[in-house]
């Protein structure tokens, strides 16, 4: 049996990069998801669709590697970038999206993304399966957004 697992992410931060460059990172997904931990392979379907397979993870035995592919489109002039799932396609569905407002001092980046996972799990396991999703996949984003800030302070 599977559990279904919903996370959702809100982050704000500010980035020393100007709107421009930071949309030029965020919106080229695979610059992008080279600062993601863990990505094993992006695949690039055609069409602003990606596929992403995700290294396993869990307790021994138990392991279990998220794959999920979205269809991403960019607009330069709401300085937007979003993601919608590709349904069909592995074991998760994505969705959500980056804003990009210019400051003084740079830009404030908005993150916002919806995850639903769906993890195999035996019965005596299903109780530990949501919340230990939820830690690796905000870990993870975590991760992922410190490596974009690094990136975009320069």
């Amino acid at each position: 049996m599977a559990v279904e697992v919903e996370i959702v992410v809100d982050h704000v931060f500010e980035v020393r990069a100007n709107r421009s460059e930071a949309f030029s990172l965020l919106s080229d997904v695979p610059r992008s998801v080279g600062h993601f931990p863990d990505v094993v392979e992006l695949i690039d379907q055609g069409n602003d669709v990606f596929e992403w397979v995700m290294k396993s993870k869990g307790p021994r035995g138990f392991e279990h590697a998220v794959r999920y592919a979205c269809h991403y489109t960019s607009n330069s002039e709401d300085a937007m970038v979003s993601w919608t799932p590709v349904e069909g396609v592995g074991n998760a569905v994505f969705s959500g999206s980056w804003r990009l407002e210019a400051i003084e001092a740079g830009t404030r980046v908005s993150f916002e993304t919806k995850a639903v996972l769906t993890v195999p799990a035996p019965r005596l396991m299903r109780s530990a399966v949501a919340p230990y999703a939820d830690k690796a996949l905000r870990g993870e984003i975590k991760q992922y957004i410190d490596n974009l800030q690094n990136t975009l302070n320069g």
